[in-house]
């Protein structure tokens, strides 16, 4: 299993950071493309990452799923063609589509979550074309999307997917894992 994750300047660390981590210690392959024209993608907080590859170079076919961070990114960088060409290759693919904060509008917007069960950063309801929002702050799953509304709930956003992806038992297992027990 391989996912996808597109990253732009002005993404949310902690929010790319973490799930990665937790979907390599399930044995999940991820991924990071960049949209920029460098391979250093700056985070919003001004850290620096180094991507897999350019988004310009994925064949999307080799992939499960595809994962976006939020942060300024999801209202800046990542609201290109490109961007929503990757975004609706997974949704008509039938494949998985996670995003967490202010990812999700990138969905949103393109209306491909019409009737669909979201959450996402406040603010970005509007972006939501169609969707039903989930007020209790967690993790909204409703397939092919699983979303979250912050960097808050990265954890549980994170094992959700591991959950959905391989099965409850494993991401039990991680959850005891990254905790030292």
């Amino acid at each position: 299993m391989k996912g996808l994750v597109l990253l732009g300047d002005g993404f949310e660390i902690g929010e790319m950071t973490i799930p990665c981590d937790y979907l390599f210690r399930a044995g999940i392959e991820t991924i990071k493309a960049s949209i920029m024209p460098t391979l250093l993608v700056e985070s919003q907080d001004h850290m620096k990452v180094e991507a897999n590859c350019f988004l310009k170079d994925v064949h999307l076919e080799e992939f499960d799923f595809l994962f976006i961070p939020g942060g300024k990114a999801s209202y800046t960088t990542l609201r290109k063609k490109e961007v929503d060409d990757t975004i609706l290759y997974f949704y008509n693919a039938n494949k998985w589509l996670f995003a967490i904060c202010a990812a999700p509008s990138l969905f949103g917007r393109l209306g491909i979550m019409k009737g669909k069960k979201y959450n996402c950063f406040p603010g970005f309801e509007k972006e939501m074309l169609g969707a039903d929002k989930v007020d209790d702050g967690l993790i909204a799953l409703d397939k092919p999307f699983i979303t979250a509304k912050s960097v808050f709930y990265v954890e549980p956003f994170a094992l959700t997917i591991i959950q959905n992806l391989i099965d409850e038992t494993k991401a039990k297992q991680i959850y005891h894992q990254v905790r030292g027990e």
